[in-house]
């Protein structure tokens, strides 16, 4: 009897180990579990700050007010220098002994689009008439003739990709966004631009095609992307 009595002790004693033993382990799973989902979360939380930032195409410029559509700066970015002899420079082309005449800026801002199906024309027009950066008004669609006069200057396809380095950190260095990306690998990226003294001929480029000129073959069903430029005047 007293043999039995410790046989069921040592049982009931293993029993509860056991059980202890069981539970330690849950917890130290449940804990896993719980770092996992944490780390899962993070994960997932960071993957929505980026999708937050890049789902419309652009990256937000810190002091863009989206609802007066102004950027409140006293720097801009160069494009273009025009001269009195009619040439157009870049910062890096100047001596000193131009008759400078006006500058070309490059908005600091870029927007994506939508469809021309969905009044993406109209709505390209729109922003353009109600854009301001500090103190410059006059924003515009570059035109046809300046984005072949850019696309000489700047166009990776011709060995140009130091320029386009040369320019976007002018525009990085007043907190603008990237014009483009010359390591970008999809030719897909097509900005807008109008046919002189028109407001509904449209053409796109970009800086990726071996196109020496604007393409006018828009697509009504296509994402383009907005950059405005502002002429402003340098003569006394």
């Amino acid at each position: 009897m007293r043999r039995n009595l410790k046989i069921i002790t040592l049982l009931f004693g293993t029993m509860l180990f056991t059980a202890s033993c069981q539970k330690i382990d849950d917890d130290l799973l449940g804990k896993e579990n719980n770092t996992q989902t944490n780390n899962k979360d993070a994960d997932n939380s960071e993957n929505d700050k980026s999708s937050t930032t890049q789902q419309d195409g652009t990256s937000q410029v810190s002091n863009y007010n989206q609802e007066n559509n102004t950027i409140e700066t006293s720097e801009h970015a160069a494009l273009l220098y025009m001269t009195n002899d009619g040439d157009a420079l870049l910062k890096s082309e100047l001596t000193g002994t131009e008759t400078l005449t006006s500058v070309l800026y490059i908005s600091l801002m870029e927007w994506q689009l939508p469809t021309f199906n969905n009044n993406g024309a109209g709505e390209a027009l729109a922003l353009a008439s109600t854009y301001r950066e500090g103190n410059v008004t006059g924003w515009r669609l570059p035109t046809y003739n300046e984005v072949v006069t850019l696309k000489g200057k700047y166009d990776v396809k011709n060995g140009n990709s130091s320029l386009l380095e040369e320019l976007n950190t002018s525009i990085d260095a007043v907190n603008g966004m990237p014009f483009y990306n010359k390591d970008e690998k999809s030719n897909n990226k097509y900005f807008l631009c109008l046919k002189e003294n028109t407001t509904n001929e449209f053409y796109k480029y970009n800086f990726l095609t071996t196109y020496s000129k604007p393409n006018g073959t828009i697509g009504k069903t296509v994402t383009y992307y907005l950059r405005l430029v502002a002429s402003v005047s340098l003569a006394e």
